[in-house]
């Protein structure tokens, strides 16, 4: 198997039955992202043995497969991107920054395209280099976010008195969210 990110339900935690774990496979060399509980798998023997020794791949949604290095797999990584949580994604494409040195601007065409848009500006950047945003609620004690954002949306919608994000700055005023404009306003009269 050749560069592949495998996505299955691992372990969990305390109050969890199972949450998604990630695997990557390049050349036959394994590589753990994240493994959890009683179900995730620390080696290439656990995976196997837990996940890929099923031979209709399509048909088991306890797992997904997905060649991503090649331009001609981007179908592949867009498709991980967009059934996947922003969390799980972003915590995978931040491993591949660590790891396989995408810091490095010469190294990232050649390697793994984990771009994304920007939930506010829709510009495309690499994944690892922006933020999550937007937590809320998806039952129980998890959460999610509903927004990845650039560094440039943080800074202009982040308040310059509070420091809080925002997801819009409608209600701003000299990069002062209404808020603080309001407690500025109560604390003058």
């Amino acid at each position: 198997m050749i560069n592949t990110l495998v996505e299955y339900k691992g372990g969990g935690y305390d109050g969890c039955f199972w949450e998604w774990n990630y695997a990557f496979i390049d050349k036959g060399q394994f590589y753990d992202i994240f493994s959890s509980g009683y179900a995730g798998c620390k080696t290439k023997e656990q995976l196997y043995a837990r996940v890929l020794r099923n031979k209709e791949l399509e048909e088991n949604s306890d797992f997904f497969l997905y060649k991503i290095r090649k331009k001609s797999e981007e179908n592949e990584i867009i498709h991980f991107i967009k059934n996947s949580s922003l969390a799980n994604v972003y915590g995978v494409a931040t491993w591949f920054y660590a790891n396989f040195g995408l810091a490095d601007e010469n190294k990232r065409e050649q390697q793994f395209k984990l771009i994304i848009e920007c939930s506010i500006c829709s510009e495309k950047n690499f994944i690892a280099e922006m933020k999550l945003e937007g937590m809320y609620g998806i039952g129980g004690i998890a959460v999610d976010h509903k927004l990845i954002v650039c560094y440039d949306c943080i800074e202009k919608n982040t308040c310059e008195k509070c420091h809080s994000f925002f997801e819009d700055r409608d209600n701003f005023k000299n990069d002062v969210c209404e808020y603080c404009q309001e407690e500025t306003k109560e604390n003058n009269e």
